[in-house]
């Protein structure tokens, strides 16, 4: 519901815009690994698979949803192996058929080449200041500026409610993981 009637997504939906095609899946992706936790199958394990794929090749920074994906397994040890290994054998079928299994060079390639740009960094202006470096703040900042108010506001509401506390570990650990690491990133 948030998410669909976000003011940043109505605006930006209709664009061919490879963030928000990585965004998309990394929250869909992640949703359903959770599915795949609590409804193990192996038809679970090829859809969470197929999507994973799709995430991984969406954007190379998509990678981040490796690290989630291993946070949120940690709550659930009894999560089978051979469902998990299902699934990381269909997500590596999607990234070799879309790089035709002979150009996969290209796209371990190209997750050098983020590397390289994210360790460079890139000039940025935040609070009146320049950098050649970016800031670890910036996209605290931009979170809010960007963030509608309502739900900013709902956001300490809603982790006060008397919710399940796994769902309240589910819905924070994407977010903080992933905030954490663009933070880190110059």
């Amino acid at each position: 519901f948030l998410w669909a009637f976000s003011p940043n997504i109505l605006a930006n939906a209709s664009l061919a815009a490879e963030d928000f095609t990585a965004a998309s899946l990394i929250f869909i992706s992640t949703l359903f690994f959770v599915y795949l936790t609590k409804n193990q199958s192996y038809k679970s394990s090829v859809v969470f698979g197929l999507l994973l794929g799709f995430c991984l090749i969406s954007k190379y920074t998509a990678i981040l949803i490796i690290p989630v994906i291993i946070v949120l397994a940690v709550p659930f040890d009894k999560v089978r192996f051979k469902y998990l290994a299902v699934s990381v054998l269909v997500a590596c079928a999607v990234i070799l058929s879309f790089y035709r299994f002979t150009e996969i060079p290209f796209y371990v390639k190209g997750f050098i080449n983020t590397l390289a740009y994210q360790k460079r960094g890139q000039a940025g202006f935040c609070w009146g200041k320049y950098s050649l470096t970016g800031f670890w703040y910036y996209y605290l900042v931009v979170i809010l500026f960007k963030t509608p108010l309502p739900l900013l506001i709902s956001i300490p509401f809603i982790f006060s409610r008397k919710i399940d506390r796994q769902v309240k570990f589910l819905c924070a650990t994407p977010i903080l993981l992933i905030l954490a690491a663009s933070s880190a990133n110059k």
